[in-house]
């Protein structure tokens, strides 16, 4: 932020990537920028404070108990000011990730209840999707403010589980932390289920009673009971981050975990990739993959009457893996695909008929989604 730009305010900040949130608008880390950063921060806090003031000034007016008002913060403002406006020490603190958990709305809580048994405060945990998705978002978090500048050292780990079982092992034997992850790589590539379970307490990933889990330094309630739980979160969680990072690719999907039934139920709960529904009630056209060792990439639509196996693996290019979905989206008329298509075409620039005869050295339009470019083609007339 230099002397020309406009200040940020409550509400503008409250639209911010939590990235942005944390550097309100001021680049830069030095002593000046935490200074600058620190007093814009103050700004927000203070006209935050004066919202919500109001805000349950108009409640008490009601004397409604149910209705207490909700005013948003903006993400990381408090601990913002606490470090000063160093960006570096709130990412850096070991409650950050906990931090990105309630942002999201799903950290350690008291909600007011009302039902048939009264009216009372009851308390509501993470759960286990919600403590991966806090995990990966702080990791999407440090690496945006690592690619401007803003902090260092090594990207937050997006596999606390994975590395709980290295960090075990390397404590317990004294084995060099590369070759234990790849050796833990061989195994996951070679088991699943039980014997994936037997391997982890053989080769030492899994002491003889529970592992604590934690999320980038953070104990926050995440402890795998035994090695069968161990193997299968193992599992778990390399799925999710090979959803996410396919997803990525994909500009008219969404992701969502669904807790599955069938060949599914071991790995429920994982992330998979949708494309709407048809009608109401009526399962999403999605992509997936399950946790079965030579598991590949799966499409299914028309309330899953139609499925179509891929050879790609979970360890498949997600660029390729990308492909291959949104093309099997636009083959099924996915409604999600169908409604991107239609505004990525309106966005397409027009033809003239000069253009259209080939009389003209324009070239035909071509979008650029995430995928990789989709051609009108000479099949498909453009607008």
């Amino acid at each position: 932020m230099n002397a020309n730009s406009q200040a940020i305010t409550l509400k503008a900040a409250l639209g911010l990537s939590r990235a942005d949130a944390l550097m309100l608008g001021v680049h830069g880390r030095d002593a000046a920028a935490n200074a600058r950063r620190l007093a814009v921060a103050q700004a927000i806090r203070e006209e935050y404070q004066r919202v919500s003031d109001a805000a349950y000034g108009r409640a008490a007016d009601r004397k409604d108990v149910m209705s207490e008002p909700y005013v948003p913060a903006p993400f990381g403002l408090v601990q913002l000011i606490r470090a000063e406006g160093d960006v570096r020490a709130v990412v850096g603190q070991p409650d950050f990730e906990d931090l990105v958990l309630d942002d999201m709305g799903h950290g350690y809580r008291e909600e007011l209840v009302n039902d048939e048994d009264g009216t009372r405060y009851e308390g509501f945990g993470p759960s286990r999707m919600d403590l991966a998705e806090a995990s990966y978002q702080a990791a999407l978090i440090h690496q945006e403010l690592r690619s401007r500048g803003i902090v260092d050292g090594e990207p937050i780990t997006r596999t606390p589980v994975e590395n709980a079982l290295i960090d075990h092992r390397v404590e317990a034997t004294g084995a060099d932390r590369d070759e234990t992850r790849q050796f833990l790589d061989d195994l996951v590539s070679q088991h699943r289920g039980t014997d994936l379970a037997d391997a982890l307490q053989t080769y030492q990933f899994f002491p003889k009673g529970s592992l604590p889990v934690p999320h980038n330094g953070l104990w926050i309630g995440r402890t795998l009971r035994d090695a069968p739980e161990a193997a299968i979160d193992l599992v778990k969680e390399r799925i999710d981050n090979a959803a996410r990072a396919v997803a990525e690719y994909i500009p008219c999907a969404d992701l969502y975990a669904h807790m599955g039934d069938g060949n599914y139920a071991t790995y429920g709960g994982t992330l998979k990739i949708g494309f709407g529904e048809r009608k109401p009630d009526d399962g999403y056209d999605e992509a997936d993959i399950d946790g079965e060792r030579d598991a590949t990439w799966t499409f299914s639509s028309h309330a899953h009457t139609q499925i179509t196996t891929s050879t790609l693996t979970i360890d498949a290019d997600p660029t390729d893996v990308a492909t291959w979905i949104t093309d099997q989206a636009r083959q099924a008329a996915s409604p999600a695909y169908v409604a991107w298509e239609a505004r990525r075409r309106l966005e397409t620039p027009r033809l003239n008929r000069a253009d259209r005869a080939g009389l003209s050295n324009a070239a035909p339009p071509t979008a650029m989604g995430l995928a990789g470019p989709w051609s009108t083609g000479p099949d498909i007339e453009p607008f």
